[in-house]
């Protein structure tokens, strides 16, 4: 492991998160692989729409 790097940090009902700074910290590390997490401080293991489009959005942008 290279590191762990907070990204956002959010209130109970969201965060805004952007996959830029994901990509940045990664090559800057000069890493093959990232492995991305986050929590619901609300407890609700279901994944929220938004977490599904920001999913979508870091794997195609990953792909290139």
């Amino acid at each position: 492991m290279l590191g762990i790097l907070s990204i956002t940090q959010g209130g109970m009902t969201g965060t805004i998160a952007d996959p830029k700074p994901v990509f940045v910290a990664a090559l800057k590390a000069a890493a093959s692989y990232i492995i991305l997490a986050h929590n619901h401080p609300s407890e609700n293991l279901k994944a929220s729409n938004e977490d599904l489009r920001l999913t979508k959005k870091l794997v195609e942008g990953g792909s290139r």
